[in-house]
């Protein structure tokens, strides 16, 4: 076996033991928050950027950096994920991009970069994320997934937000071709990453189902509702913060 393909399995391991302690809550809390830091990453990569750097934050290329007027400090290890290499044939879907093979790419976060010493870029921030006030939130949510005002005055504006959030993602997740008996979990699961993305509030967020989601899942199974879940909400969250 090569070292490439060692390091596959060793990978592989980690992704499975990771996925099998989901069965706790506040295990999969944890996950659930970084899959709102990454949710542009799939759930087995955004394992194993937490497996490598838990602090990870900002994931960037080396070019990236260096382009933007940063460097990678002398000695930072890459966070290696994989990424897939898609076919150019054309297929059924004008859309659709079809993997025939996956490799592994490296990225460094903003804490493993320091700033050029032959350019400084001082519009450039820690954070890539601009934190949208709530008024701006609840119009966006508002537009994308429905008229909020359908709901009694006696509800707080930040309820409604929720209420039109779980309403979609429940729907989005049911043309997944879900685990019909935990789609309520995987929708509250996808309501919970979107509220920690959005900066909303997540402790009125119940997750003690989760234990009913996890009891006789395979890892495979497991990693393929987190999918799901991970699916729904970056919909939602690239809306909002695109529209």
């Amino acid at each position: 076996m090569t070292d490439r393909e060692k390091r596959a399995e060793y990978e592989k391991k980690a992704i499975a033991d990771r996925i099998s302690i989901l069965d706790n809550e506040d295990n999969y809390k944890a996950y659930l928050a970084k899959m709102a830091l990454f949710h542009y990453y799939s759930c087995r990569n955004i394992i194993l950027i937490d497996w490598q750097n838990p602090n990870a934050s900002w994931l960037e290329s080396f070019s990236f950096w260096k382009k933007n007027g940063r460097i990678v400090k002398k000695g930072e290890k890459s966070i290696r994920i994989i990424a897939p290499i898609v076919s150019s044939k054309k297929t059924e879907e004008p859309d659709e991009l079809i993997p025939y093979a996956y490799t592994n790419i490296s990225l460094f976060d903003f804490s493993q970069t320091e700033p050029s010493r032959w350019r400084t870029s001082s519009a450039f921030q820690a954070n890539p994320d601009t934190v949208l006030n709530y008024e701006t939130i609840a119009g966006r949510l508002g537009a994308i997934c429905g008229n909020s005002s359908a709901f009694s005055s006696k509800i707080s504006e930040d309820k409604k937000i929720k209420m039109i959030v779980y309403k979609t993602v429940y729907s989005m997740l049911g043309c997944m071709a879900p685990d019909k008996k935990n789609l309520e979990m995987e929708a509250l699961s996808a309501l919970y990453v979107v509220c920690s993305a959005l900066k909303l509030g997540i402790s009125d967020i119940n997750l003690h189902g989760m234990k009913n989601w996890a009891e006789g899942k395979s890892v495979k199974e497991r990693a393929k509702s987190l999918e799901r879940i991970r699916k729904a909400a970056h919909a939602i969250i690239e809306q909002v913060k695109n529209s």
